[in-house]
């Protein structure tokens, strides 16, 4: 929540910022069925439910086929829809090491998504998010997007606002956009988790 609000004070609304506006109330999980407009969010929306739909359910080609529908996508250097899946896969590959093993067949798949993104993004975008995916698939990234990452999993309200902040200060988009696709990738991990646990104790 911390991390949503912040979001929200960033200034643009020309990236993905808007895809988080009723994502409380919708649920992370679930397709938007009502058709909502122009912009890149709007663009963007359907393919990214189905593509965290593709996540939740172990299925690579929703996956890659919803995340090559969005390369390219936005305005910038690193488009808003890359700066988006970087951050996604980011978190999966960062924060997923806290959450599986290397071996898991849920880090697996994770890690084929992303190779499979990467081969899409070398074919779509521009060299600058070729770099960021290719980073990101093996949970790399910048400073200031590993660190909010760390501390929306172990830091205090305090540290993870001040992360999200430094973040948020990278580029026109680039920050807010990245910010989100971390949100979307630790908010997947969570929920993730919480079903397995529920699982186990059924």
């Amino acid at each position: 929540r911390i991390l949503r609000d912040v979001i929200y004070t960033h200034p643009g609304r020309e990236g993905l910022v808007p895809l988080l506006e009723n994502v409380e109330l919708r649920g992370p999980m679930k397709l938007f069925l009502e058709p909502l407009g122009g912009g890149v969010a709007e663009t963007a929306r359907p393919h990214v439910e189905r593509l965290m739909w593709g996540l939740f359910s172990g299925d690579p080609g929703a996956v890659t086929d919803n995340a090559g529908a969005i390369l390219g996508l936005g305005p910038g250097l690193t488009p808003s829809c890359d700066d988006f899946l970087a951050g996604l896969f980011l978190s999966l590959g960062f924060a997923g090491k806290l959450f599986y093993k290397n071996g898991d067949g849920r880090a697996r798949f994770f890690k084929r998504a992303g190779d499979e993104i990467l081969k899409s993004a070398r074919k779509k975008t521009t060299v600058y998010s070729i770099g960021l995916i290719d980073d990101a698939r093996r949970g790399e990234g910048p400073r200031a997007a590993t660190g909010l990452i760390r501390s929306l999993l172990t830091g205090s309200p305090e540290e993870t606002a001040a992360s999200a902040k430094i973040l948020l200060s990278m580029g026109a988009t680039t920050g807010a956009d990245t910010a989100v696709g971390i949100y979307y990738g630790v908010r997947f991990l969570i929920s993730m988790r919480e079903a397995e646990a529920l699982y186990e104790t059924a």
